[in-house]
């Protein structure tokens, strides 16, 4: 089976409301579908979707990275060399990981439709249950306490918190979702590079009386590792780097310098699963937990993201909401998106 042609399909995707972080304020999602066919016309599907603000990618250039290098590096590639496929995806082009990602989604499925087998048989099962996180869109205190009330009554058991427009602003607001959902969530915190450095300190060192609040996301820029690191010796509660990890050299670098407690893998974000599958190799060397979220994205990724989670042990924090804010989505049957909760139907045939 030979890789043939490639379709690139534009959708726009409506949200329930207005999302808003400190980077950006989305009314939809700008989908993008890559099907990726073969010479015996077996399809297979991957999706990506523009975040200029956070990938530095539009829908246009990442039309353009997979018609012009991404699909030409594999053109005509035996199935038989996936793993080959996989590494010349990752090199085809610097960076542009959204449009790697949706390719690479678009191959792992052709090959395991070769097999005869869904996605998770291909990557196993260590767990078939998650807990993902809901996400708080920044915005007025009395609304954002609002959203997380919301949640808790949807089941969700924690909650992410948007900060990092003006960090007095952010602590209040974290105190009075903390008086209005009590001790029965776990709490994160994630200012999308917000924050300055001392800032972030100060914020950081006022929330931890709070003590369910489980870490605090790239309170600075994706950049300034050292002011990561600046920031998590000087405080208590565990730093999740971000955006300041998009491939595996970034990783380590983050890994070399003890700049972050924690890391958050994004399928969208690092390119995909073959990528992901070395990130998260690379930290549980290092004894560092993962998140495996997302951005606002689609059905088709948010299933991969699932399935790549359930098969990995080190991956312990969850943030797989975005179908959450569609108002309609469709799912494989074996993936369950429940309330709070997401259930892999596993066969065991």
């Amino acid at each position: 089976m030979q890789i043939k042609d490639v379709k690139i399909v534009h959708k726009k995707l409506p949200l329930k409301k207005v999302f808003r972080t400190a980077l950006r304020t989305a009314t939809e999602i700008p989908l993008i579908e890559v099907e990726i066919s073969t010479n015996e016309d077996t399809i297979g599907r991957g999706t990506t979707s523009a975040a200029a603000k956070v990938t530095g990618e539009t829908t246009s250039s990442i039309c353009a990275a997979i018609q012009d290098y991404i699909f030409p590096s594999i053109a005509g590639s035996s199935l038989l060399n996936v793993q080959q496929i996989l590494h010349s995806i990752t090199t085809s082009i610097p960076k542009n990981y959204s449009a790697k990602a949706a390719v690479d989604m678009a191959v792992y499925d052709l090959y395991c439709k070769s097999l005869q087998i869904p996605l998770y048989k291909y990557l196993g099962v260590y767990r078939t249950k998650l807990s993902t996180h809901m996400t708080v869109s920044l915005g007025e205190i009395e609304q954002m306490c609002c959203d997380a009330q919301e949640a808790v009554n949807n089941h969700f058991s924690s909650l992410k918190i948007k900060a990092g427009k003006d960090f007095r602003h952010d602590i209040e607001a974290i105190r009075q979702i903390y008086k209005t959902v009590g001790n029965s969530v776990r709490l994160g915190i994630d200012a999308n590079q917000g924050w300055k450095k001392r800032d972030a300190v100060t914020a950081i060192r006022a929330l931890q009386e709070i003590p369910n609040i489980d870490f605090v996301e790239q309170p600075v820029v994706a950049h300034d590792i050292e002011g990561l690191k600046w920031i998590k010796n000087r405080v208590d509660i565990p730093i999740m780097a971000d955006e300041s990890i998009f491939s595996y050299s970034d990783a380590m670098r983050v890994i070399r310098e003890d700049a972050a407690d924690l890391i958050n893998i994004k399928l969208l974000k690092c390119g995909g699963i073959f990528p992901a599958t070395k990130i998260l190799h690379a930290a549980e060397s290092a004894g560092i937990e993962c998140m495996l979220g997302c951005m606002m994205e689609g059905p088709i990724s948010i299933a991969c993201g699932a399935m790549f989670a359930c098969a990995h042990k080190n991956i312990t924090r969850i943030d797989l909401d975005s179908l959450y804010s569609l108002r309609n989505f469709t799912l494989p049957s074996y993936i369950y998106y429940g309330e709070g909760q997401i259930e892999l139907k596993v066969n065991h045939d």
